[in-house]
């Protein structure tokens, strides 16, 4: 299946990464951060000062003990931020030591993905929330492209670990009740030519030609029950699969116009962003940004799903100046869309109704738009390019949160 995306647009950066991986400098500590955790109320399994194997349970939903947040690195516990009166804001480990957790006598892949904490890799859409863990889907889409501006080529990291990326597909296809999609860009396909299991769709075009939303609307898949998973975690999986350890590398694009020496490093998920940047920015003030420059976050740890560090003047930072959180109640600035907005998104959604939506608030004209089967990144492009300010993916995560009745 090939697939040209006509609507869309580019957004050039520059200090974009030379493709050749390198080592990234030591960190001295991972975290587990509230962003990470897409939602879930989770209850703290460890206490501050123990020590921790890579792989141990950190963290376990409130509501299902079996979804598990698990250590990025062995260590010792130093900082949990959270109160009995206040959400579950982070906890942090300083790296120590090699110990991993062995998940070798695991049989079965569900059981695998929870117990190592892989599971919550996974994107259940539509809400784009963690699945449940006795949750089916009707198809697993793995997304091994990316448009995002200053974003690595997949085909690169796949490369260097294409026995784990085979593996892990086959551990998904064995997952899957329906069939796994390959999303990539044209040429060579990324999976085994041999693996009926797994079909190949091309997608070529601006961004967000590279976006799993963009991938379900051309596949006619919207509003069905899909999975949507990253390259590098099927990679991570299929490392699971042969090892019967986590995976303690993540391949990352440093990038970005404050970028000293822009190319890929290898670090370790959930890395302290200001141990891995040292040296690495020009001068000026700099936003160190997790993940896309269009739909990151200005962060001290790399994001759990994250394969972008942004490194950015402050005068480019991402928008979140015209909404704030205050006892409850969201204070949005009114703002007034105009029509050079409806060729920025792909799926047959009309932006500037859903924009005028989320700008004041109207949660069920947003959702009957088509934001139910939208996620932060989908809209990412509309809050960069709209001069009122507003984060349309804060926006649109509270209407969702709001249908779904999920913790925001």
């Amino acid at each position: 299946m090939d697939f040209r995306i006509r609507r869309g647009l580019d957004v050039l950066f520059d200090g974009v990464p030379d493709p050749v991986v390198s080592e990234g400098r030591e960190v001295s500590s991972v975290a587990v951060t509230r962003a990470d955790l897409r939602g879930v109320k989770p209850d703290v399994l460890v206490s501050e000062g123990e020590m921790v194997a890579r792989g141990q349970p950190l963290l376990a939903a409130h509501h299902d003990p079996r979804l598990l947040f698990v250590a990025p690195a062995a260590g010792r516990v130093i900082r949990i931020d959270s109160h009995r009166r206040r959400s579950f804001q982070s906890l942090e480990i300083a790296c120590q030591g090699d110990a991993a957790v062995s998940f070798g006598n695991v049989s079965g892949v569900r059981e695998l993905l929870q117990k190592s904490g892989l599971w919550t890799t996974l994107t259940a859409r539509p809400f784009g929330t963690i699945p449940g863990t006795d949750d089916t889907a009707e198809a697993i889409l793995v997304t091994a492209m990316d448009t995002n501006p200053l974003a690595a080529d997949p085909r690169i990291v796949i490369e260097d670990a294409r026995q784990d990326f085979e593996a892990g597909l086959a551990a998904l296809a064995s997952l899957s009740c329906g069939r796994v999609v390959l999303c990539q860009t044209p040429g060579p396909s990324l999976a085994p030519e041999a693996d009926a299991s797994v079909d190949i769709a091309r997608f070529s075009g601006p961004h967000p030609a590279g976006l799993p939303g963009t991938h379900l609307d051309c596949l006619h898949l919207r509003g069905r029950k899909i999975w949507q998973i990253g390259y590098q975690d099927v990679i991570a999986i299929g490392h699971l699969r042969r090892t019967g350890e986590t995976q303690p590398d993540r391949i990352v694009a440093l990038g970005g116009p404050m970028a000293r020496n822009p190319r890929l490093v290898r670090t370790r998920r959930g890395a302290n962003l200001a141990d891995l940047t040292q040296d690495e920015t020009r001068p000026g003030e700099v936003v160190i940004v997790s993940g896309s420059a269009l739909s990151g976050r200005p962060a001290t740890h790399l994001g759990h799903l994250d394969c972008q560090i942004c490194l950015l003047p402050a005068t480019k930072s991402p928008k979140r100046r015209a909404y704030a959180q205050h006892e409850g109640r969201l204070h949005i600035t009114p703002m007034t869309p105009t029509e050079a907005f409806e060729g920025l998104m792909p799926q047959k959604i009309l932006c500037v109704p859903l924009m005028r939506a989320l700008a004041v608030g109207n949660w069920d004209m947003a959702l009957g738009l088509g934001a139910v089967d939208l996620v932060e990144e989908d809209v990412a492009l509309l809050s960069a390019l709209c001069t009122s300010g507003l984060d349309y993916g804060v926006l649109l995560r509270r209407a969702l949160s709001t249908a779904e009745g999920a913790p925001l």
